[in-house]
């Protein structure tokens, strides 16, 4: 196989696009969170391109819980759910029915 050459830039964006990999280019700092599954050789190999040639620093972390996104998620969905609820959609059905009813007589 042939040698691959990677750029600063391009390995941080992959990398950045990662679930379990955070890359910090103004500290030249890389998380990686302990366990991860995510990450196969090529990703390894961005991470020991920067380590090696741009002086990165990696660090395992464990999994943060992200409470405030859960507590800001959570909410909204209610909200959400609770205005669905409000307006029945009784009158709208109503008023279709009412355009095609038609009169029958038996005459």
């Amino acid at each position: 196989m042939r040698k691959k050459t990677y750029d600063e830039v391009s390995v941080v964006k992959a990398l950045n696009k990662k679930r379990d990999v955070k890359v910090y280019y103004y500290d030249k700092r890389i998380e990686v969170t302990i366990g991860t599954t995510e990450c196969g050789n090529g990703t390894w190999g961005k991470i020991d391109y920067l380590v090696h040639y741009h002086c990165y620093v990696q660090l395992w972390v464990k999994q943060k819980a992200n409470v405030a996104n859960v507590e800001k998620v959570a909410p909204n969905k209610a909200t959400k759910r609770q205005k669905k609820e409000s307006t029945s959609d009784a009158p709208r059905a109503l008023g279709k029915k009412m355009k095609n009813f038609k009169v029958r007589t038996n005459a």
